[in-house]
């Protein structure tokens, strides 16, 4: 069974390091630490593991990623200098490596890590022995939050709508995001010799009325059903073979110094298609498209 753990420490990571299985005459629990070694004193074979990069966060409205990065240094004496010597830190490499690959660090929803060794030999002065050290550098990404953070609600109301099947009472989607509402009038121009304004500019007269309203809406079971307000019935025909009008309420807060102020709109949707968005480690979102049937109400408080 794969090692979990939400929170990524040293002492951790040298915890899972000691399950693993060495070569003889390498890493044992004496000598793995979960914090550099002073130099003067540093133990060879040894291991030390430093955190490089702590934890850092990246928000936005949609998610809220965490990244960190630690080291695993193993030091080992050098002596021969030949390919055995070289076999054997090689061996210690790919245990180390088994190990991270059984542990899933920084559950839940891991995005990237990256695992990449490098070795070398050095020799501090000349009365120190020469030594082997081999580095295997570790980038974690996770995301904390997926999908969007709730700026915006959206209920179906039953009173202003018209479907096959009834819901009992208004229906609100726990979160919307990306909402957009569109109206206004076609225009149509009439060119005239004579213009009150100036010559060559035609005298402008309202066409029909325009419009469109485009959500995205995560879904989650909650959202299925057989009623006409879950997001699986919202296309379903009437009985007479007719679209069905979705009417709704949206509501946004806004900032307006010094009280946060609410905007609201009551809307009739003529829904047009709903197009699913199945995205890697994020939730399904479902992009609502369609088109008013008439103008908006709109209000704030």
């Amino acid at each position: 069974m794969a090692i979990v753990q939400t929170t990524v420490t040293p002492a951790y990571i040298r915890t899972i390091l000691l399950t693993g299985t060495y070569p003889d005459n390498t890493l044992t629990e004496d000598n793995v630490f979960d914090a550099e070694q002073n130099e003067t004193r540093r133990r060879y074979p040894s291991c030390e593991i430093e955190f490089t990069s702590p934890e850092s966060f990246l928000k936005d409205r949609k998610q809220s990623d965490k990244t960190l990065g630690f080291e695993i240094r193993y030091f080992q004496k050098r002596l021969a200098g030949g390919s055995d010597e070289v076999a054997l830190i090689k061996q210690v490499e790919d245990a180390i490596i088994l190990i991270l690959e059984t542990a899933t660090l920084e559950d839940p929803n891991q995005l990237i890590i990256t695992e990449q060794w490098e070795r070398d030999y050095k020799q501090r002065d000349r009365t120190h022995p020469a030594y082997w050290i081999s580095v295997l550098k570790v980038f974690v990404k996770t995301r904390l939050v997926a999908g969007p953070i709730n700026d915006a609600v959206l209920i179906f109301r039953t009173s202003t709508s018209s479907v096959s099947v009834a819901p009992s009472q208004d229906y609100t989607y726990v979160e919307c995001f990306d909402t957009e509402i569109m109206e206004g009038y076609r225009t149509h121009e009439e060119q005239v010799t004579v213009s009150p304004i100036s010559p060559g500019v035609p005298l402008r007269f309202r066409g029909g009325y325009n419009s469109r309203f485009i959500t995205h809406l995560p879904v989650k079971t909650v959202d299925f059903g057989t009623t006409g307000d879950k997001v699986n019935n919202l296309l379903t025909l009437l009985s007479s073979d007719e679209k069905p009008i979705i009417g709704l309420r949206f509501t946004k807060n806004t900032d307006d110094s010094p009280t946060i102020h609410t905007i609201q709109e009551d809307i009739k949707v003529d829904i047009e298609r709903i197009e699913r968005a199945y995205l890697y480690n994020d939730f399904v979102v479902y992009r609502v498209f369609g088109f008013l049937t008439q103008p908006s109400t709109l209000s704030a408080s």
